[in-house]
């Protein structure tokens, strides 16, 4: 057994490193909770695929009275109140919903020109850029309504959303006695998000579904359906979208869909900034396809861009935003070939960290190398879990690569950027059991000279 300092570590000291060798699987100890390190991908695709009955529940230890809006969101939910809140959700991201979500996302790239047009030629922060374009498309997406954090450091969903992430010591010993010790978490009465920003969050979302006349196309247009749907429904069920069940669903949205995110676009712009040859290939793709440049975006053109995904794809193997993948066992299993047996109650860790950078799959693992994807079947048996897999894949997957998509071409079609001289390699920061860069990445931008 493995002891570990912090939830963080797994990956660095047990899911990557080389003196366990070939070993499939290692044990751990996280404070005094055992748990289990899945490195060999055949036994990780049984636990994620093919035996998911056996996994169907996560680590998370909210509790229903002092926190319910963490405990009712998607990725907290397990077994039957997750499928319930799962298959309504769905139908936020359908082929139909992204066309239009990308129609959306339009208006926020051209705000990036023009701040970009104002901060030309001297350091933009990447993270400012990326965080305040993830916010904007939020308040389009979620409330229908035109944001401003492009414009405005003060814009509220901004604040709120740098305030659910903001990292002190104390935040952090809750978040790792969440993922090491959920019970004395739970004893402790110990909250990972301020209480008021959640608050918040519930008086929002409730005021804006009980509001008739707004835009029905967005995804609280969607929650109204989903409540108006079980409050008419007799039936019984253990899970039903009203209340703090409806608010929590926003919040996985919100949570989901800024910082992680944020971080993927920065570490994509790093990257390309760092890797100039790449930078030129994506160019020259976005010209071809997208002559009129953000006027041309639109869902097909941005699936079709084969160099443009393979990038994202890239940056999310070598940056994920997790370190690890975690299920809860929910009953005795036995690991498939071996004669390990993992009791009910124990939690699997699958390193996303380790496994990505692993040369057993990876042929330049720690490099930033875009062909890694230029034969996505061949990708397809390596692991890539950034969105983790299997039936609880993230809802919002397509989304997100999506948004990077616009995000990337929107700036490649009219800037050329670099990185200021001696910059830093970006480092996670310590406190965060997310993968962000601790220090601002500095970023400069030229416009190109148009013909």
């Amino acid at each position: 057994m493995a002891k570990v300092k912090s939830i963080t570590a797994v990956p660095v000291e047990v899911g990557g490193v080389r003196q366990y060798g070939a070993e499939p699987y290692v044990g751990i100890f996280l404070s005094t909770s055992p748990g289990l390190v899945i490195r060999d991908y055949d036994l990780v695709k049984k636990i994620l695929y093919k035996d998911t009955e056996y996994f169907a529940s996560r680590i998370m230890a909210f509790d229903e009275h002092s926190e319910p809006v963490a405990f009712h969101s998607l990725f907290a939910l397990s077994s039957e109140r997750w499928k319930l809140a799962r298959s309504g959700l769905t139908r936020g991201f359908t082929s139909a919903k992204l066309k239009k979500y990308v129609e959306d996302m339009l208006h926020v790239a051209k705000m990036l020109q023009s701040r970009l047009s104002e901060e030309s030629r001297r350091e933009s922060i990447a993270e400012d850029l990326s965080w305040a374009f993830t916010v904007d498309t939020l308040n389009k997406i979620l409330f229908g309504v035109q944001g401003t954090a492009m414009q405005n450091p003060k814009d509220d969903l901004l604040n709120l959303t740098k305030e659910l992430y903001r990292t002190d010591l104390w935040r952090t010993i809750s978040k790792f006695l969440l993922f090491s010790a959920p019970q004395i978490y739970s004893l402790l009465h110990m909250k990972a998000f301020p209480p008021k920003m959640m608050d918040k969050i519930r008086e929002a979302t409730l005021a804006m579904v009980k509001t008739k006349g707004m835009d029905a196309t967005n995804f609280i247009g969607l929650l109204r359906e989903l409540r108006e749907r079980d409050l008419c429904s007799e039936e019984e069920r253990p899970f039903r979208f009203d209340g703090d069940q409806l608010a929590a669903q926003v919040f996985a949205f919100v949570l989901a869909g800024t910082d992680t995110l944020s971080a993927a676009m920065t570490y994509a712009l790093y990257e390309l900034a760092k890797n100039q040859d790449y930078q030129e290939i994506l160019r020259n793709e976005v010209q071809n396809i997208l002559p009129r440049g953000i006027d041309d975006i639109n869902y097909d053109k941005l699936k079709s861009m084969k160099y443009l995904n393979m990038i994202i794809m890239e940056t999310l193997r070598l940056h994920p935003s997790f370190p690890f993948v975690d299920r809860k066992c929910t009953k005795d299993y036995v690991l498939p070939g071996t004669d390990c047996k993992i009791e009910k109650g124990v939690i699997v860790f699958i390193p996303m960290w380790g496994l990505h950078k692993d040369p057993k799959y990876w042929e330049r693992p720690e490099e930033f190398y875009p062909e890694h994807f230029s034969d996505i079947k061949a990708a397809a048996t390596k692991p890539y879990l950034p969105f983790s897999e299997g039936p609880r894949t993230c809802i919002g997957m397509r989304l997100v690569l999506l948004e990077m998509g616009v995000f990337l071409t929107s700036l490649v079609s009219n800037w050329r950027w670099r990185l200021p001289q001696d910059a830093p390699e970006p480092q996670c920061d310590p406190l965060t059991y997310t993968n962000i860069p601790k220090q601002p990445t500095k970023i400069i931008f030229k416009a190109l000279k148009k013909e």
